[in-house]
């Protein structure tokens, strides 16, 4: 249900068309699994072609009782059929039936337990200590969302928010060039986005907001390399607790924190002001929704980076969100089990609603 609700309203990068029934026409008639996440990379007019005809006989129905990430895609021929289910995550096949046989593989190993032995100290101590060399590999996915961001600078979002500029600020630049990016890739702008959790929204939130601000704090490299390792484990201790599709927005409760506890170690926080980063985003957008995949997400992305870096501030000025206040806590754990409890107790019906609300109207069917 969260994943239809996601895709209802977002333009299918490549065409300028709204359709999960195209989506999972495409994944039948032209997905390699050798793209991995990135699956538009290698698609072009025959593909789309082959996809297209397939649509008439592909059918989308919405699993009402998955609480979780859930796809469950069925291909039948006169010969044969064959059945596979990703739940959880993206990209965690945990079932495949093919007749006329049956067989049930992928039963990968939830990584949970291992997060959930981390604490911030452990999480510190890796960002601080590891070998530089080893994390070069996240200056890439830096240059792919820069790339995103350059594009929606040239549009809505961008030349409508370009007044930041002027103010000149980690926060403002941080705004601008996360709506930029986020902008471009729910406008379906055939440009990959590197991702976080699964993710391209929460990727862009969280490396381009470290990306500004450690260009605004004229830090090294190594330095907003090091942030972009510490904010990833938050982001991934954070969505360990409250799922790959939650009735909240990640990009502000997952990527936002980790985005705020980053930049708080850049600016030299403590281990405590990097805890009061982290409340100060959750005791302050914790509720902000989640309706679905589209340009819109843009303003919550925005709106994440910039009360990141200010969360960051605020901390290190001593201001936080107390631990006796709301979902908050003195822990980082109990932080995001706070957030599940009110997720999954508190926020059961959310998801049905809000896809109710989008299903009814008819302009984005």
């Amino acid at each position: 249900m969260g994943l239809y609700k996601n895709a209802l309203g977002v333009v299918v990068p490549g065409v300028n068309k709204r359709s999960v029934v195209l989506c999972a026409a495409l994944g039948a008639a032209a997905g390699k699994t050798s793209d991995g996440m990135n699956i538009f990379a290698s698609m072009g007019p025959a593909e789309w072609k082959k996809a297209e005809a397939l649509v008439p006989i592909t059918h989308v129905t919405v699993a009402a009782e998955a609480r979780s990430l859930y796809a469950e895609a069925t291909i039948r021929t006169r010969q044969s059929h064959v059945r596979a289910v990703i739940k959880e995550t993206h990209d965690r096949i945990s079932k495949i039936e093919a007749y006329p046989f049956s067989k049930d593989n992928f039963q990968l190993p939830a990584p949970n337990a291992f997060l959930r032995s981390l604490t911030l100290r452990h999480m510190l101590a890796f960002a601080q200590n590891i070998p530089g060399g080893r994390l070069d590999f996240l200056d890439e996915t830096v240059e792919i969302n820069r790339s995103l961001m350059k594009k929606g600078l040239e549009m809505g979002y961008g030349k409508a928010a370009a007044y930041l500029e002027a103010a000149d600020s980690a926060a403002a630049r941080a705004q601008l060039a996360v709506g930029a990016a986020s902008w471009a890739r729910m406008a379906g702008v055939p440009l990959p986005a590197a991702t976080a959790t699964g993710s391209g929204n929460q990727g862009i939130t969280l490396s381009l907001t470290i990306d500004a601000a450690a260009l605004f704090f004229n830090s090294t490299k190594e330095q907003m390399l090091r942030a972009l390792a510490l904010g990833h484990l938050v982001n991934l201790l954070a969505k360990s607790y409250i799922g790959s599709l939650a009735p909240v927005c990640s990009s502000g409760i997952a990527s936002g924190a980790g985005a705020a506890a980053a930049v708080a170690w850049l600016l030299g926080g403590t281990e405590a002001a990097i805890l009061g980063s982290i409340q100060n985003m959750l005791g302050g957008i914790g509720g902000m929704l989640c309706d679905g995949a589209k340009e819109g997400c843009a303003h919550k992305a925005a709106l994440a980076a910039y009360a990141a870096v200010t969360a960051a501030y605020l901390s290190i000025a001593g201001c936080h969100v107390a631990a006796r206040d709301g979902v908050c806590s003195g822990d980082i754990h109990g932080l995001f089990e706070n957030m599940r409890r009110v997720i999954f107790d508190g926020m059961g019906s959310t998801n049905e609603t809000l896809l109710s609300v989008m299903t009814q109207k008819q302009t984005i069917l």
